[in-house]
């Protein structure tokens, strides 16, 4: 009887210390260059239901030559992605999206950092357009140097803002996070006013001004094959702003230049031979 008790007990404290399908373990040391992590938690976007989390993580302050993360998607369509970035910094490889495949397929994002140190910062990892299941972390540092000294690392999932990014965004302030984070938004919006030639003829080359507007923005830049090239400066901010851009824009590089809010709305128009035909004719 004492035995059963015993054994009652031991599961009571396990299912206080871990809870119900997260576990968390960490497997680094001193002589080893990864950082494992089994993380089993679910991040999310919030919208239509879904969780509204990010996953985060200090890692040793030692320079990181890539990190790989085995993802699954748990509801949302194909359009699910992850990014991830440094807490208060820009997304990795010029915002690299990761797509999250679904049913029982694994995706395994990974991303080259080329000797970045964490700095004392948090690795953030967003989920948009879905909930997306965080399996295993690898973070591979570079070197045989041991750690220094740094933050406690949190393995758990985080319930505040995982949109907001600084740069440009750093004069915002809690009262535009909550707002952005609790209140309805209309969906950003990106025109096009004005594009030229530039260049040779025939080269394909072109310079576009125009404006994105909307609130609560992240991001908004020109990108090609889904790579950011140029960033737009535009303030976060809970109240609607209209920011004017020019940039140097190619065709037959999948380019687009997009204007993404922080619930997960975007706009985009895509550099094609339609919109370069109608706006230089």
């Amino acid at each position: 009887m004492k035995l059963q008790q015993s054994i009652l007990r031991f599961c009571a404290l396990a299912y206080v210390v871990f809870g119900i399908g997260t576990l968390f373990v960490t497997a680094a040391s001193a002589d080893s260059n990864v950082e494992s992590l089994q993380v089993n938690s679910t991040t999310g976007d919030g919208r239509n239901g879904r969780t509204f989390a990010k996953w985060s993580h200090v890692p040793q302050d030692r320079p990181i030559e890539q990190i790989r993360i085995t993802l699954s998607r748990v509801s949302g369509g194909d359009d699910t992605f992850v990014n991830l970035r440094f807490d208060g910094g820009d997304t990795f490889e010029n915002g690299k999206r990761v797509s999250v495949r679904g049913g029982k397929a694994l995706t395994t994002g990974v991303w080259s950092l080329g000797g970045q140190r964490a700095g004392g910062k948090a690795l953030v990892l967003n989920a948009y357009n879905g909930e997306v299941r965080i399996g295993r972390v690898d973070i591979q540092y570079q070197g045989d140097g041991a750690p220094s000294d740094h933050h406690s690392s949190s393995g758990h999932t985080v319930s505040n803002n995982p949109f907001r990014s600084s740069g440009s965004n750093s004069g915002s302030n809690s009262r535009d996070e909550d707002y952005c984070k609790y209140e309805r938004i209309k969906s950003p919006r990106v025109e096009i006013g004005e594009m030229r030639a530039s260049g040779g003829l025939f080269s394909g080359k072109y310079r576009v001004n125009g404006e994105v507007f909307g609130q609560c923005i992240e991001e908004a830049g020109y990108y090609e094959n889904g790579r950011l090239q140029q960033k737009f400066d535009v303030p976060f901010d809970s109240g609607f702003k209209r920011v004017q851009f020019e940039t140097k824009v190619r065709s037959g590089r999948d380019g687009e230049i997009r204007v993404l809010a922080t619930d997960g709305s975007e706009d985009k128009i895509l550099i094609d031979d339609e919109i370069v035909r109608r706006k230089l004719n």
